[in-house]
């Protein structure tokens, strides 16, 4: 069975807004840590910022190939090492296309893009997976020092 991965980090995280609308078909939730810079809007959700050497791939609207694709890049990163600044939650889903409704919340690709990073869930396994990221901070945006956005 496909499936396909989300770290999100912001108001689709267990406990906020978004989640019980979006995140209803989610197969399995862990906490998770990527490299990255995550800023404070203001405006009642955070943006996260990373580096552009840590982007595998580019999403799009081929969801199924994204699943594979992701399932492919986390074998290769399934021996190294992964710290992460940025604290959220790893969100599965049987169905790759379930996504589809979280890229329209997340504006993707005109507001976030939908990224494959790596991402290590607390016992260490280093995996890819699928985040929205912005290039740079939106205007007037501040750093969550914590790497854990809690509004």
């Amino acid at each position: 069975m496909q499936k396909i991965t989300l770290f999100v980090y912001g108001t689709l995280k267990r406990g906020f807004r978004n989640h019980d609308n979006f995140c209803k078909n989610a197969s399995a939730v862990e906490i998770g840590y990527v490299n990255g810079t995550l800023y404070g809007t203001g405006h009642g959700f955070p943006v996260l910022c990373v580096p552009p050497g840590s982007i595998l791939a580019v999403g799009n609207r081929d969801y199924h190939a994204g699943a594979a694709l992701q399932a492919r890049v986390s074998r290769d990163l399934a021996k190294t090492e992964l710290r992460g600044s940025v604290k959220g939650e790893l969100i599965s889903f049987t169905n790759p296309e379930d996504i589809l409704p979280i890229d329209r919340l997340e504006g993707v690709p005109h507001f976030y893009r939908r990224v494959l990073i790596p991402a290590r869930i607390e016992s260490g396994r280093v995996l890819a997976a699928w985040a929205y990221v912005m290039p740079r901070p939106t205007h007037g945006a501040t750093v969550i020092e914590s790497g854990e956005w809690n509004e």
